[in-house]
């Protein structure tokens, strides 16, 4: 809680990918979240990426890739792959990495990063908050699970 008890009080302007991860992390700082979208409903957009599968990363991403590798190489050495990984398995969504190094959620539908994105928005914006426990594995269909603290091709047990 913040100074006399009161919780700071966050507008989060934009309910697609960025916005609900940033109402996760207010929600998680013990803020109160309020998240303002045009859309009939938050996430819309998402649920057509990567064509329904919602591509999240690529373990290869590089800032030579970009434009400005000046300005994006500090963003990818805070925040990488193994980072957004690490954030949508701490919310209950685990990934699989194809051959090429990119990054789907296990499910292999964008439906489920939203469903994960909209819970934990909503539970830790009400002060709800539960650690979420990815399920065990099942396979990967010839990618690699990815799961907190584990490498690409690593499995977890159990």
């Amino acid at each position: 809680m913040t100074e006399g008890n009161a919780r700071r009080r966050v507008a989060v302007i934009g309910g697609g990918a960025g916005g609900l991860a940033a109402a996760v992390a207010a929600g998680g700082a013990d803020a109160e979240v309020i998240i303002l979208e045009k859309a009939n409903r938050v996430g819309k957009k998402l649920l057509k990426t990567g064509n329904g599968r919602c591509n999240l990363s690529n373990r290869h991403v590089s800032s030579e890739g970009y434009n400005r590798p000046g300005f994006v190489a500090p963003l990818l050495g805070t925040f990488g792959c193994d980072a957004l990984v690490d954030f949508f398995a701490s919310i209950g969504l685990w990934t699989v990495t194809d051959g090429e190094g990119r990054v789907y959620p296990r499910s292999d539908t964008a439906a489920s990063v939203l469903d994960v994105l909209r819970l934990a928005a909503a539970e830790r914006a009400s002060g709800r908050s539960a650690p979420r426990r990815p399920p065990p594995s099942k396979g990967t269909a010839g990618g690699s699970l990815c799961a907190p603290g584990r490498a690409a091709n690593s499995r977890p047990t159990g």
